[in-house]
């Protein structure tokens, strides 16, 4: 399936396993739910085997009342080669249990040379922004999608710390030559791209000007804490455990003005608030995506199995 072909999802939520049956209780009101890819890997992985088969459980009755796209954080797509495809090893039947409308990773390293060996790490580390580094990117995009044949979308990242070196661009071009003649996808992390241009002092309105608007999908917003102790305080941490902020809403607006936005994820991961908070921040995204131009022009299509009364009543059917 082709980037542009892919269906309008509309709003919602990453999922957590304490929330799944309140998720089922309010499927109603919850137009799709993102799966950690990685979070069932390794418990799948780890677990014993009435753990196991408790999250492939989970997964499938998930898969089976939402429309689901799945998220990670460790495929390593900046990873040096040769690509470690011990890890789609263990990804490809994954998505092929819970079959995804998209799948999902970040622009970031996921592992790191140890002799002949590589050592997995547990969340990617940020990279230089660099032609090379976007031409690894790319190769093991290719390498990931010739393997599991899904549509695939690319995340920015929130960096903790930044690479820089001479010679390097911008990442909203870095972000450009990544996706460049390739039908992979952005997802945007509106939240990320707010807090790096608080913490390095950057206009967030010009990198927004700068990026391939054009290739978004999906959006993330969550929202962050202002550190207030230790070697950082001062700065912005992406910790999914407060409400989405005003700017961060303000860019939602502008962007979805701009981009062929088709989902919405809240991403709220710690200190989860009650249900009705949650849905509250769906219906303000909900309003917002249904004003923009891809909806109003009615460009939306629900994907197979999944009957599409409006992009806010979607329930899949197996």
């Amino acid at each position: 399936m082709m980037i542009t072909d892919l269906p309008f999802l509309g709003v919602g939520l990453n999922y957590g396993p304490p929330m799944h049956d309140q998720y089922l209780a309010h499927h109603d009101e919850i137009d799709y739910l993102e799966l950690p890819t990685d979070a069932f890997l390794l418990r799948m992985q780890w677990d014993d085997e009435d753990g196991r088969t408790a999250w492939r459980d989970r997964a499938v009755e998930i898969a089976g009342a939402f429309p689901v796209v799945a998220h990670g954080i460790r495929m390593g797509l900046a990873d040096a080669a040769p690509y470690r495809t011990s890890y789609l090893d263990r990804l490809e039947p994954f998505l092929d249990l819970i079959d995804p409308v998209w799948f999902s990773d970040h622009l970031d390293q996921g592992s790191v040379p140890d002799g002949a060996q590589r050592t997995e790490l547990m969340h990617g580390i940020p990279i230089a922004f660099t032609a090379e580094q976007a031409q690894a990117v790319r190769r093991n995009m290719q390498t990931v999608t010739d393997r599991v044949r899904r549509p695939l979308l690319v995340e920015n990242t929130w960096y903790d710390y930044m690479i820089k070196i001479p010679g390097a661009m911008d990442e909203p071009e870095f972000v450009r030559q990544v996706l460049d003649g390739t039908d992979h996808g952005l997802l945007l992390d509106l939240t990320n791209t707010w807090i790096n241009a608080q913490n390095y002092g950057f206009d967030v309105d010009a990198w927004l000007a700068a990026a391939p608007l054009d290739r978004v999908v999906e959006l993330h917003v969550a929202g962050g804490e202002l550190r207030t102790r230790g070697p950082k305080a001062g700065t912005w941490h992406d910790s999914h455990s407060r409400p989405v902020p005003e700017q961060v809403w303000a860019l939602v607006a502008d962007v979805v003005a701009a981009a062929p936005v088709r989902a919405i994820t809240l991403e709220w991961s710690n200190d989860v608030p009650p249900m009705p908070e949650l849905l509250d921040h769906l219906r303000r995204a909900r309003q917002l995506l249904h004003a923009s131009p891809f909806y109003q022009n009615k460009r939306v299509t629900a994907p197979e199995g999944i009957s599409h009364v409006t992009p806010g009543n979607a329930v899949r059917h197996r």
